[in-house]
């Protein structure tokens, strides 16, 4: 693949384990550290937002509806209704609970 090819790029925040998730124009992308990355797939570069939800993961995100679900290596689940916002505003979206 050639340069000329690459739509755009991004080193922070990119995947070791888990798949990518497309919502929309949105690429979420999780680290198994638990770091959760939102990109611009119009645009590329750095991150819309990052969130560090303090869990490790195994298993990539799903979608269901207008919902990402996340299932810790701990057994919790997240679920994340995934928008523009800033990590705070994130932070106000995620529902978590022990399963």
């Amino acid at each position: 693949m050639t340069a000329t090819h690459v739509a755009w790029t991004a080193d922070v925040g990119a995947p070791d384990t888990c798949s990518p998730l497309l919502v929309g124009d949105l690429l979420l992308v999780l680290a198994s550290y638990g770091t959760l990355a939102c990109y611009d797939v119009t645009k590329g570069g750095d991150p819309l937002w990052e969130e560090d939800l303090k869990e490790n993961f195994r298993s990539s995100p799903g979608l269901a509806g207008d919902k990402v679900y996340l299932f810790a290596e701990t057994g919790k689940s997240l679920v994340v209704k995934p928008s523009r916002e800033n990590a705070n505003g994130l932070r106000r979206g995620i529902w978590a609970r022990s399963v």
